[in-house]
């Protein structure tokens, strides 16, 4: 698609919410992260 809103109409339409789980909000926290640090556990890679 060239149109981003039309993809998420698209997208909704055929999406079910019974294929995501639910966050059941318990988020380990870290403190004193570095940015190498964090690159390396977090940081999206694209194909």
């Amino acid at each position: 698609f060239s149109s981003m809103f039309l993809y998420k109409r698209w997208y909704r339409c055929f999406t079910a919410l019974d294929g995501f789980s639910m966050d059941i909000g318990k988020v380990e926290r870290k403190t004193n992260l570095t940015l190498e640090e964090f690159c390396v556990e977090y940081d999206g890679k694209k194909p």
